[in-house]
């Protein structure tokens, strides 16, 4: 067993300095949003990745132990503080609600209604294809050229894993991308990632592309800002998907900024260690905490 948690430490330490080594502007700390959003000059997306909570569908590795009901009311909570908490990012910046199935469009719609943000939310739906996560590139991609022909400057994409992903954070992310032209990416303690920030960037010449051909087909015939190698080979799902995404980006020749490591909620373990982070926070009652009313009422109904 101990020998186990050695390995398993010497393995995060080496994912730790392999992260350092594919990044060009490693843990460069930006300055929180200090600027005006009017200053940014150029509209960005925010896109908050989501599938609608359905028992059985939701946080199925946490559903193996704590049942799909309470799996589900968990994922509910956890989106709906994210799109309360994400809802008003700024002058310049729109949120949108990047769904999927395209049959729960109407239960989203309610679900923001109910929540009071619905007029902050744009609704986009996730192009249909496998439920595998490997079609994730495509998705991903399909939604960024998506943004990119609505005229969006900067694109950030945002998981649901993560309830504790601030606006401040999202900011800054926004920030990088807009302002300083590097993608901006916050990894997750698992090994993925919950937070891309993407500047505009001219499309890579076709034959630089995955597959050499049918770039304006894959892009929408968008003016560039997007091209299929930013999501190309990333290993989704896997302890490497925030190295894999990182590689992609810096082959594409962004910089790329590293922001702080946060924790998704997909196990038991996971969703205990966020129980006991909540529950300081209670004891410590202070007002710079992020509020998470839907997230902290679950917890609290949770047995001992």
């Amino acid at each position: 067993s101990s020998s186990s948690s050695r390995v398993s430490s010497m393995r995060s330490v080496v994912a730790k300095a392999r992260l350092v080594a594919h990044c060009c502007d490693a843990r460069r700390v930006l300055q929180p949003w200090n600027r005006e959003p009017a200053c940014l000059q150029m509209p960005s997306a925010l896109l908050l990745v989501a599938k609608f909570p359905a028992p059985a569908v939701a946080k199925t590795r946490l559903a193996s132990k704590v049942g799909s009901t309470s799996a589900a009311d968990f994922a509910l909570a956890s989106l709906s503080d994210l799109l309360v908490n994400l809802a008003d990012l700024g002058r310049g910046v729109d949120s949108i609600l990047l769904f999927a199935p395209s049959s729960a469009q109407h239960s989203f719609e309610q679900l923001l209604h109910k929540l009071g943000v619905a007029h902050r939310w744009q609704l986009m739906a996730m192009v249909e294809g496998s439920t595998q996560s490997a079609d994730l590139t495509h998705k991903l991609t399909a939604a960024h050229s998506a943004a990119i022909a609505k005229g969006y400057e900067t694109v950030t994409f945002v998981g649901s894993d993560c309830c504790e992903l601030s606006k401040q954070v999202v900011q800054t992310g926004i920030t990088a991308a807009a302002l300083e032209h590097k993608a901006f990416i916050c990894p997750a303690r698992d090994g993925g990632y919950v937070l891309l920030s993407l500047p505009w960037a001219p499309a890579l010449p076709q034959e630089e592309e995955e597959g050499g051909g049918g770039g304006e087909a894959e892009t929408g015939g968008v003016r560039g800002g997007c091209n299929r190698s930013v999501f190309a080979d990333v290993a989704w799902s896997a302890p490497n998907t925030c190295l894999s995404q990182l590689a992609r980006l810096q082959a594409t020749g962004l910089q790329v900024v590293v922001g702080d490591t946060f924790e998704d909620v997909d196990e038991e373990e996971d969703l205990n260690r966020l129980r006991q982070r909540r529950a300081e926070v209670r004891k410590c009652k202070m007002s710079s905490v992020l509020p998470l009313p839907h997230v902290d009422e679950f917890l609290q109904q949770l047995p001992p």
